[in-house]
């Protein structure tokens, strides 16, 4: 999918995405993830289903 379709999809600006998958954008907020999931048609689940989350360290204050 392109950055432009995912962008539409997501209603977000394409700028947005192209950062976030370039690596400028280094903390995404919930709400782009959650529309991210939207474009890309699947549930918020399925993308935090990954290994590269099971050992995440937050500092969560």
């Amino acid at each position: 999918m392109s950055v432009n379709k995912l962008s539409t999809n997501a209603g977000l600006m394409q700028s947005t995405v192209d950062s976030i998958l370039n690596g400028r954008s280094k903390n995404p907020t919930m709400v782009t993830i959650c529309k991210i999931c939207e474009g890309f048609d699947i549930p918020l689940s399925e993308f935090f289903d990954d290994k590269v989350f099971d050992d995440l360290d937050f500092d969560i204050k």
